[in-house]
């Protein structure tokens, strides 16, 4: 199991190495160095984080500088080459590797690129949009007719897809491991989208099955991660099990936005900055936890 380096600062400031203490009233000079020197994430719009507040929407990637990597980054005191966000809209786990063609018709580097042998952190949120996991789901629940039915997507394609998923999250961890053997790597999973015990047309126009479907989908997904995680020794992030109670019925708890993309906070059906914020929290437990 990684761990995250500790300078050697900090290793004599534990030993009572440091220099004069100082003159009362003074305030004591900092000798623990941050706890992460630098800090790369990787995803896709469930980490870009498209619509909370700002987004940049040019090269079509929808990085939100609200999104979770902004707020770990800021937290750490990273910024510049330090602190490195390549998640982007549409990302597949193959893309982390080959570079992406956005939906805005831009090329993007491969995001695993941004990794070295001195990343310290590095956070990664994929496997919702491969094999159309995500985007048939929402074709044929949430807008009928666009891809047969839902009961279809989650029985067939889904179950299918699902193992393959897992097996991609986890050959990309240990790509990440590979170039970065010293960093910490935290899965990110996707939050409680649906709970199929709660119906609110007006944010999500489904019926039981299709709720019950979708939420099938969301919880074996997440499983895959969390096992892609235990496979590689990286830590995992639960955000299915902290999104109870936050679905996107929740009214006001929510996390996640409904089918109606609002562009002063949140993509359809894509998390809010309070579900980024929870993310970030999680992230820097870790962090200070030392793992």
């Amino acid at each position: 199991m990684r761990r995250l380096r500790v300078g050697a600062v900090a290793l004599l400031a534990l030993a009572g190495c440091g220099g004069p203490s100082p003159a009362p009233g003074e305030p004591a000079p900092s000798t623990t160095p941050p706890a992460v020197s630098s800090y790369v994430a990787l995803g896709d719009s469930y980490t870009s984080a498209p619509y909370v507040p700002l987004t940049a929407v040019a090269d079509g990637c929808l990085r939100s500088d609200g999104n979770y990597p902004a707020r770990i980054a800021d937290a750490l005191g990273l910024s510049g080459a330090n602190a490195v966000d390549r998640s982007c809209a549409g990302a597949t786990t193959p893309d982390l590797t080959a570079g992406q063609r956005t939906f805005a018709g831009a090329r993007v580097a491969p995001q695993l690129d941004a990794v070295d042998e001195d990343t310290a952190l590095v956070t990664l949120g994929i496997g919702g949009n491969d094999f159309g996991l995500f985007g048939d789901l929402a074709g044929s629940c949430v807008f009928p007719g666009q891809a047969g039915t839902c009961g279809e997507v989650d029985a067939t394609r889904a179950t299918r897809v699902l193992p393959r998923i897992g097996d991609r999250v986890t050959r990309v961890v240990r790509a990440i491991q590979a170039k970065a053997p010293d960093a910490e790597v935290v899965v990110v999973g996707y939050p409680r989208i649906v709970d199929a015990s709660t119906s609110c047309p007006a944010q999500l126009p489904l019926d039981a099955a299709a709720r019950t479907a979708l939420e099938r989908v969301n919880r074996e997904l997440d499983a895959q991660l969390a096992a892609a995680a235990r496979r590689t020794r990286a830590a995992y992030v639960d955000m299915y099990a902290a999104g109870t109670g936050h679905d996107v019925c929740a009214g006001k708890d929510a996390w996640v936005n409904g089918v109606r993309t609002d562009t002063d906070r949140a993509a359809a059906l894509h998390p809010f900055a309070a579900e980024q914020q929870a993310v970030a929290e999680k992230v820097l437990d870790l962090v200070h936890a030392g793992r």
